[in-house]
């Protein structure tokens, strides 16, 4: 049951953060400014964190309690198709991504923030804004 909800975890985070940056139509890379966590599960997220190691990117939050957020202002960065790795423990479980790369073209290349959601049992969802 773990390895099938590591699956969809990983199969949407890809896809979310696929959505969140990659090079335009014009060649120049997005920049992202902000990470924002979203907790939309129906208990509490502990110990979440995101690195982009190759960028010196951390975002962390020891707790977000059901229904809050945690909006993380980031020195603006471009992205370079580096790989993101994310962690989380929900209900006494721990789920993990490793190896995400946002390979997605995006329209703009000015900063945005990426919107990560978090769901019950590992759902995971983003989005850019």
């Amino acid at each position: 049951m773990v390895k099938y909800l590591e699956r969809i975890l990983a199969v949407g985070a890809t896809c979310l953060l696929a959505a969140c940056a990659a090079t335009n139509p014009g060649g120049h890379a997005p920049s992202i400014d902000g990470i924002e966590i979203v907790n939309r599960s129906s208990s509490d997220i502990e110990s979440f964190r995101l690195a982009v190691p190759r960028d010196g990117i951390v975002v962390t939050a020891n707790r977000l309690a059901q229904g809050s957020r945690s909006l993380n202002k980031v020195e603006p960065f471009r992205y370079r198709h580096n790989n993101a790795n994310l962690r989380w423990f929900q209900d006494g479980v721990k789920y993990t991504m490793e190896g995400l790369k946002l390979d997605h073209e995006v329209e703009s290349a000015d900063a945005m923030t990426v919107v990560i959601e978090l769901g019950d049992k590992g759902e995971a969802a983003t989005r850019r804004r």
